[in-house]
């Protein structure tokens, strides 16, 4: 298997066998890891998402697919560390081309995107200290699938002990996700202040990617309380608009990405 740097103890495909029975063991008793949050856990796995497959089905398929970009993005520097840079984008489009040929459903598709695609973005954040305001900004960027994100790397964390991997990062890794799974609860209580179809007619924007990124972005300013009303959310979304902080974005590869969130690339020595 491909080899992987100091912080896992497993080549890729082990690791990713590993990390789908992590996964199963969350599934079937997460109240071992997350107590105040295992109703909800539980119930969303059992929805359904396509036709009779339950969400639990497209997670556990996410856990297969959520490093298969790593032996397209393989890499050693001058020191001979191993890194991985983009991997988690190569392995969004490995799992969105799946998608296509087993033709599953747009709403499918979307939900394994948006986890794979999304699966080391709490890791990432965990490299520093996390205060109320950025896990605000990470429950809007997440958004409804945070849930499910939250499983599928815990999972794929704990499937990585490493000799650079210590037991106090896996317990701080937790208590982040825990308070993630808190505002996240707490965000479900608080109505948005703008909907799509809010800056179709109200902007004349044209739907898309971005638009779902401007709302994302609203509705975090929106629980940080910097915008309390209708009329000064669609104001902060013009001004993105306007700005074009939003807008697609090469990425490295050539590949298109749209955000107004920052990035946070960066793995190898730094993280798993």
């Amino acid at each position: 298997g491909l080899e992987q740097n100091s912080y896992h103890h497993l080549d890729v495909w082990s690791h990713t066998l590993l990390t789908l029975d992590e996964l199963d063991g969350l599934l079937r008793a997460p109240e071992g890891v997350y107590p105040d949050h295992a109703d909800v856990m539980a119930e969303r796995m059992v929805r359904r998402l396509q036709d009779l497959y339950p969400r639990a089905a497209f997670l556990r398929l996410a856990a297969l697919y959520h490093d298969a970009g790593k032996a397209e993005t393989f890499s050693r520097d001058e020191k001979g560390r191993i890194h991985f840079h983009g991997h988690q984008e190569r392995s969004r489009e490995a799992v969105l081309r799946l998608s296509e040929r087993l033709r599953l459903s747009r709403r499918a598709r979307d939900y394994l995107a948006a986890t794979v695609g999304r699966h080391m973005d709490i890791g990432l954040s965990c490299k520093e200290d996390v205060s109320t305001r950025r896990l605000r900004r990470m429950v809007a960027r997440l958004g409804e699938e945070l849930p499910d994100v939250v499983l599928l790397s815990t999972a794929d964390r704990f499937a990585t002990r490493g000799p650079l991997t210590t037991e106090e990062s896996l317990a701080r890794y937790v208590e982040v996700c825990r308070a993630l799974l808190r505002e996240y609860r707490r965000e479900e209580e608080l109505p948005p202040l703008l909907r799509g179809r809010d800056l179709l007619e109200e902007l004349g924007m044209r739907q898309g990617p971005m638009v779902g990124e401007i709302l994302r972005e609203v509705r975090a300013a929106q629980m940080e309380g910097r915008v309390r009303s209708r009329e000064e959310a669609l104001e902060l979304a013009g001004k993105l608009l306007a700005s074009g902080s939003c807008a697609p974005r090469a990425e490295e590869g050539g590949h298109a990405s749209y955000g107004c969130f920052p990035r946070e690339d960066g793995e190898g020595e730094r993280g798993p």
